[in-house]
């Protein structure tokens, strides 16, 4: 029984791996994000038009285009709450040509895609750093909590068996000779 117990808990090690794994790129956006917030400054997003990427593996893609600080940019608005886009004309029906948008920006950052952000262009809401900070802690919890709470159970309950196993071994007998 023991060892079953055993056994459990280093698949709950794997599967902690795994769950915080998913988070990882996420945290690591929100940290980035608050390492860089004096580079973000308040800016006009004029949007030009839409993107949209229809991807069977990875999931769609979308982005608004347009320019802020005249400067070619991708923005992706976050849509709480809302269904998201089936189209690229279903984004712009949402923010049509011309809409301007008050944004943080941070020309510096990279502006590749990560778990559907770049972390260049934000939209500039009041709570945006309060969000971003509730965020940052709660993938943080889920990044760095479970791989160490479930190694040290496991590594508790590997203890307990071999220390159990060693109790109840037999003592050492002295061997004959040849």
């Amino acid at each position: 029984m023991r060892k079953v117990i055993q056994f459990i808990c280093g698949a709950a090690v794997i599967l902690a791996f795994g769950f915080s794994w998913l988070f990882t790129l996420t945290f690591l956006n929100r940290v980035t994000i608050y390492h860089d917030r004096e580079k973000y400054r308040p800016g006009t997003y004029v949007v030009t038009g839409a993107e949209y990427v229809h991807e069977t593996e990875g999931g769609d893609t979308w982005w608004l285009t347009g320019t802020v600080t005249a400067r070619e940019e991708r923005f992706i608005p976050r849509l709480a709450g809302a269904s998201s886009p089936r189209s690229a004309e279903d984004l712009l029906a949402r923010y049509p040509k011309g809409t301007k948008i008050d944004v943080l920006y941070n020309p510096d950052a990279t502006d590749t895609i990560m778990q559907g952000e770049t972390l260049r262009v934000f939209a500039a809401t009041p709570d945006f750093w309060q969000n971003e900070a509730k965020l940052r802690h709660r993938f943080g919890l889920r990044v760095l909590v479970p791989v160490p709470v479930t190694l040290a159970i496991y590594l508790t309950v590997r203890y307990v068996n071999r220390r159990h196993a060693k109790l109840l071994s037999p003592p050492n007998a002295t061997r004959p000779g040849p």
